[in-house]
């Protein structure tokens, strides 16, 4: 794997407490995936779980510039500081924001949940 390539993060959270995400580089090639189950708490948390397991995995393969996709608007308004989460979420958008920081680049954008297939089939 290139070190200063981007890679790409396509994340999925749900409903009964699923989530997550997959590591994807050059044309689409996969490098890692991950998927677990939690208490269910709220949509927006699964969403940010599976970002957050996703961003740990990038850094364990060495990947320091990441897009993050997710089909939550809400998720992106949250780690983008233009809308402020719930209590249940403050720790873990905390925790989020403090990897992207350690991060060389970064970029989150919503994107149809169809177009996210990477990650659903996780």
């Amino acid at each position: 794997m290139p070190p200063n390539s981007v890679c790409m993060i396509n994340c999925v959270g749900n409903t009964m407490g699923g989530f997550g995400a997959i590591i994807r580089i050059d044309e689409g090639r996969a490098v890692a995936a991950c998927a677990g189950r939690t208490i269910t708490k709220s949509m927006l948390y699964h969403e940010l779980l599976s970002i957050k397991t996703g961003f740990e995995l990038a850094i364990k393969y060495g990947k320091v510039k990441n897009e993050v996709k997710t089909k939550s608007t809400m998720a992106v308004s949250v780690i983008t500081k233009q809308y402020s989460s719930d209590w249940q979420c403050r720790a873990i958008v905390r925790e989020i924001l403090i990897i992207t920081e350690s991060l060389e680049w970064f970029r989150i954008n919503q994107i149809p949940t169809g177009a996210n297939q990477p990650a659903l089939v996780l």
